[in-house]
């Protein structure tokens, strides 16, 4: 009370009563109330109070700690439901700010029922209706009338000197925790003042009994992987979530094996030669002055790539990568196909102690290797295999003729070849194996004339054409693998 007098004075006497105004004072106590409205149905006509609690606790909120036990003071219907109202006027002016603690209560054949616990303020009421922590009332004469409430309350903190670190004008943020709770009031949401701390715990278990993980705020970042989470309030309402997550087994200790390189090496290699499992690693072939790089290929000689610079995953086992280089340029004769492509010959003049093996360059001086040139190993009786690289676009007519020794030529990775030439293969009475890619298209006039050897080929199914002659006196030829027939023309001279 801003005074202490009372309003009526009497003095009793002999003589008649003299009756007087002693005193005259504004009260500023007990003035400004809290309803809540509790549903009448589901209470099916118990005896229901509210219980009111005016400071937090951080155990339980149960009868018997409660400051107040509220009996009904009307009834309402309240969005359509009807309900019983209870009222709290304890709160003076001064006490805006200040939080009460509501829980509804009935006991039934000694068992004890509970509402959830509800935590509100005449500020909670107002920021609502302001719009700071709800969508804000239409009725602009309330908003008015509660902007100035706010300025009455903290006029009285003032003149009372009550809580004036926390003032009814000052600007408050709400925070909310979903899945926890505010360690010192164990409620689930607030009003705070900028730079203020707030603790949450989480719950250790969410309803379907999963374990907690960790804390999101409202845009889903992760903010903490501990059940107790300390945020410092800022100049925004914030939102903070307790995630609660299916506890997977931890995954086994890291494995590594050993991964060995041949002419090549690896981009950030490790010092041991170990690498996990699963992992990325780059190889790179060394440089070769004499031979441009041709291939990479695994410990079971499989070719993985045409790049010198090539990504693998890390499988269980040790591997071994071998980088592979062309046969050296010194058995070749290069002639310019374009005026930035070669035509590949071999050597004439090396006519011993030729390779056996020879694998075709890709590149010459700095620019491809893209065709075999006219009659280019014609009658090189010392070569027995033969691999095509990439760049490979063309076989010149007689590319290979008479290559009496050769036993198998590879060319799947000429993808962009389209025709085995005319007598490409002539009288290669070794031949038995023979890969073509899958983008050729035609196979020429005598093409494989009088491969003596070869006993099985698959035509891709790409191919429209095979001309005269293209498999003539291939006597051992029993399996043909024609991929898609639809379309072709045959001449009636193709097989012998």
């Amino acid at each position: 009370m801003l005074a202490v007098f009372y309003c009526i004075g009497v003095i009793a006497t002999d003589a008649e009563p003299i009756l007087e105004i002693h005193g005259k004072a504004l009260e500023l106590e007990a003035t400004v109330g809290l309803s809540f409205a509790v549903p009448t149905e589901p209470a099916k006509g118990a005896d229901v109070k509210l219980l009111v609690w005016t400071s937090p606790r951080t155990d339980e909120y149960l009868y018997g700690t409660h400051d107040h036990a509220l009996d009904p003071s009307d009834e309402d219907t309240v969005n359509g439901v009807d309900c019983t109202v209870f009222t709290f006027d304890g709160l003076a002016a001064k006490q805006m700010t200040d939080t009460v603690y509501v829980r509804a209560y009935a006991s039934v054949n000694g068992t004890d029922y509970y509402s959830k616990l509800e935590k509100y303020s005449v500020l909670q009421y107002a920021y609502n209706k302001l719009g700071k922590t709800a969508t804000a009332t239409d009725d602009e004469a309330l908003k008015a009338a509660l902007t100035t409430m706010l300025e009455y309350g903290a006029a009285t903190q003032t003149l009372f000197n009550y809580k004036t670190d926390r003032l009814a004008t000052a600007d408050f943020y709400r925070i909310s925790v979903e899945g926890g709770y505010i360690v010192t009031d164990l409620s689930h949401e607030g009003l705070f003042l900028k730079d203020e701390q707030v603790t949450f715990t989480a719950n250790a278990e969410n309803e379907d009994s999963l374990p907690f993980s960790h804390w999101e705020n409202a845009n889903g970042e992760s903010v903490g992987e501990e059940r107790q989470l300390t945020v410092t309030v800022g100049e925004a309402n914030a939102e903070y979530r307790a995630v609660y997550r299916e506890v997977l087994p931890e995954p086994p200790a890291t494995q590594k094996v050993t991964v060995s390189i041949v002419d090549g090496s690896i981009t950030n290699a490790s010092e041991d030669g170990l690498y996990e499992i699963g992992s990325t690693i780059e190889l790179v072939a060394n440089e070769n002055e004499a031979a441009c790089f041709a291939y990479w290929k695994n410990g079971a000689g499989e070719i993985l790539s045409e790049d010198s610079t090539y990504s693998v995953t890390v499988g269980a086992e040790e591997e071994t990568y071998t980088a592979v280089y062309a046969t050296p340029y010194e058995y070749f004769y290069f002639a310019k196909n374009t005026t930035t492509s070669w035509m590949v010959y071999w050597e004439t003049n090396i006519t011993t102690d030729y390779p056996e093996n020879i694998i075709i360059p890709s590149t010459y001086q700095g620019n491809p290797v893209t065709a075999i040139g006219d009659s280019g190993f014609m009658d090189n009786h010392m070569i027995k295999t033969v691999v095509l690289p990439r760049s490979i676009t063309f076989l010149n007519s007689k590319a290979f003729y008479g290559c009496s020794a050769l036993k198998s030529v590879s060319m799947e990775n000429c993808t962009q070849m389209t025709t085995v030439s005319t007598q490409a293969f002539y009288e290669c009475t070794a031949l038995n194996t023979v890969t073509l890619p899958q983008s050729i298209t035609k196979i020429d006039t005598q093409a494989f004339y009088k491969c003596s050897s070869l006993n099985a080929i698959v035509i891709p199914e790409n191919v429209k054409y095979i001309e005269a002659y293209a498999f003539y006196l291939c006597p051992n030829l029993t399996t043909v693998e024609l991929k898609d027939p639809s379309g072709w023309q045959f001449e009636s001279t193709l097989l012998d």
